[in-house]
């Protein structure tokens, strides 16, 4: 909640200093009307002015400084797991179908929520909805099973299809 009220802060001081800005320059009268040669004024500009080189400071240093991977939380204290480690175990669940193959794997956060995206080319003789809708309850269960750790969405993006007869049709 406190990064949203400062992300807030930050693009309304943006909004005010782009008008003020525009003023300034189309209509440069208007600004020097003001008489900003009192303490108070100086003061708010100044404290004004530290408020934002600090939010600019603290978007810097988060910016650089981005948390790689997943923290799990149990009695015992937090278990880091980096995104590779996930990406592999994934890989692993996943190469044991051999129906996909050229899995890239997409590892993310919204909010709270953990997501994975698979890309993937797929040789089904399922239907698709059918095969992707497995291999989405595999990436989760397995996730929850082993790491407990929980993933709203998974996502499948096929990236080549190619779908297999059936030893039943005469095509």
């Amino acid at each position: 909640m406190l990064k949203k009220i400062i992300f807030f802060f930050a693009w309304l001081g943006i909004f005010v200093l782009s008008i003020v800005g525009i003023v300034y320059v189309t209509v440069p009268g208007f600004l020097v009307r003001f008489n900003i040669d009192g303490f108070m004024w100086k003061l708010t500009i100044l404290i004004v002015s530290f408020i934002y080189l600090f939010i600019s400071l603290l978007k810097f240093g988060t910016l650089f400084s981005r948390e790689e991977g997943y923290i799990i939380k149990n009695e015992n204290g937090e278990v880091k797991i980096s995104i590779d480690s996930i990406k592999n175990i994934i890989k692993e669940i996943l190469n044991r179908d051999k129906e996909v193959r050229n899995i890239k794997i997409v590892c993310g956060k919204k909010g709270k929520k953990h997501t994975i995206t698979i890309y993937m080319d797929m040789e089904t003789n399922k239907s698709i909805s059918e095969k992707t809708s497995e291999i989405q309850n595999a990436v989760k269960y397995e996730l929850q099973d082993k790491l407990q750790l929980e993933v709203s969405v998974v996502t499948v993006k096929i990236k080549k299809l190619s779908l297999k007869n059936s030893p039943n049709t005469n095509i």
